[in-house]
């Protein structure tokens, strides 16, 4: 691991990079707790980034 954006094998499972966030604390969600698209596309774009 030379940086945080290298790739990083955990047996089987390939981490493309080291930055994970986590859903739990969105409180934007729909009553039936789904998401909206807000937060849909907020992940979404910070995957492209």
């Amino acid at each position: 691991m030379k940086d945080l954006f290298d790739v990083c094998k955990f047996g089987d499972f390939t981490l493309n990079s080291r930055i994970v966030r986590t859903g739990l604390w969105e409180s934007q969600r729909e009553k039936s707790g789904n998401m909206t698209p807000e937060i849909y596309n907020r992940y979404e774009n910070m995957a492209a980034s």
